[in-house]
């Protein structure tokens, strides 16, 4: 709220009660006021931690107006444009109609502030309007725990969203976890990156828990933290973990074929691995049969899960084991793919949101083509070995994105995705 501030025979009185009453300056013709500058000034406009200043010549003396603005301070309650008062100032610039305005930002809360327009003539005389004085408004964080939706054995993606960022400078947000109701920050947590700096999304920030008890009960509440310490809290949800994916696999052709190329035991381990990733972070249904095929350059896999490794070393690995099994699964085979992943883009939220929180990184959408998705789809190993980089520079890689591939398609099924069933 700002409030007008009197100043009468020489003396200023300062007051910012809810009684005081604004002088209104009646708009008159120069001659009523002589030969001398006279501005006057509106109540200040107050919207979160920024405020608009406006003011109107209402006559100019004959030495004319050389500078008009606005001096303000949190200190002094007769602000000056001039160093050395503890004031700042803006300048403005003057209308056709002899108004002007300025707006500052960045005002510190539950502080008063004064402040009254000025006009310098080309004499270099000063006049001043009456003061104001006003604070930022104060508007505290508020956010939602969102329903728990991805969730597996070991893994799950908990999403909380901001219903207002508020006014107070944050220091953290993200999803706190426990085995007891009503987590705390001091509870198993992690913090989600810069959501609320992006249109598009609603405010929502997601986190990736690992490593979870299977079939456990857990307790999950977002929150924000401000840079003064406090905390602010979404509401106590709570999932249970799952008994994990029914992810299986055998030989079906050409073992001795693959023992001769010493393939055997890389292949092995490579769909060892892949089962468990799959049963532990998804889910999923899926009973594979792998085939050793010298005439395949890498490897390969249809809908249903029969797959088929080359000769190439290279591909005889998990991450390969991973990305045939998404084949399996339906990415680019089955019958709605295609009315999932539209003009390159996936358009469903369950897997969007899972990479969003698998890669740390809210500003990301899966893409995708009539056969693969990115990121996240594993089509090279150096994506995993290397890292798969977020906006951020950060390298999401080895577990935690062969964790994260297993989690989007089991958000891909939870969209829709037609995979086998058992």
């Amino acid at each position: 709220m700002a409030v007008a501030v009197a100043a009468i025979i020489g003396i200023m009185f300062v007051s910012c009660s809810d009684d005081a009453v604004d002088e209104v300056l009646p708009t008159v013709t120069r001659s009523e006021y002589g030969n001398v500058n006279v501005i006057e000034m509106s109540a200040p406009t107050v919207t979160g931690r920024s405020v608009t200043f406006n003011a109107k010549v209402l006559n100019i003396c004959d030495a004319g107006v050389k500078k008009v603005g606005f001096t303000y301070s949190n200190k002094n309650p007769l602000p000056e444009p001039k160093s050395g008062t503890n004031s700042l100032r803006t300048t403005a610039k003057l209308a056709a109609d002899s108004t002007f305005s300025s707006t500052v930002n960045s005002l510190t809360e539950e502080v008063t502030y004064y402040v009254r327009a000025f006009a310098v003539s080309n004499n270099a005389d000063t006049v001043y309007s009456d003061i104001y004085c006003f604070e930022a408004e104060v508007v505290l964080p508020s956010v939602t725990t969102m329903p728990v939706v991805n969730r597996a054995r070991l893994g799950a993606v908990v999403f909380g969203k901001f219903n207002v960022q508020g006014t107070k400078p944050l220091k953290s947000w993200g999803v706190c976890m426990a085995t007891t109701p009503l987590p705390t920050i001091n509870d198993m947590k992690e913090v989600a990156r810069d959501t609320c700096k992006i249109s598009g999304f609603e405010g929502e920030f997601g986190v990736f828990f690992q490593q979870l008890t299977p079939d456990e009960l857990y307790f999950v509440r977002s929150y924000v933290e401000t840079t003064d310490g406090r905390v602010f809290y979404g509401e106590n949800r709570m999932f249970r973990t799952t008994r994990g994916g029914q992810y299986s696999w055998q030989w079906a052709s050409n073992v001795e074929g693959a023992k001769a190329a010493g393939a055997y035991d890389r292949i092995t381990e490579a769909m060892d691995s892949a089962s468990y990733y799959y049963n532990n972070y998804s889910n999923l249904y899926l009973s594979a049969h792998v085939e050793y095929n010298t005439g395949v350059p890498t490897a390969d896999c249809s809908w249903g899960g029969w797959i088929r490794f080359g000769s190439n070393a290279r591909y005889q690995w998990v991450g390969t084991a991973q990305h045939e099994t998404s084949h399996g699964l339906g990415v680019g085979t089955a019958g709605n793919w295609s009315s999932l992943c539209v003009n390159g883009k996936w358009v469903k939220p369950i897997a969007n949101r899972t990479l969003r929180a698998v890669m740390r990184d809210q500003s990301l959408s899966i893409s995708g083509d009539s056969q693969h998705f990115w990121p996240g789809g594993i089509n090279q190993r150096e994506e995993v070995t290397n890292g798969t980089q977020n906006s951020y520079g950060e390298s999401i890689q080895n577990e935690r994105m062969l964790r994260a591939n297993a989690m989007i398609l089991n958000a891909m099924s939870l969209d829709g995705l037609g995979g086998p069933r058992p």
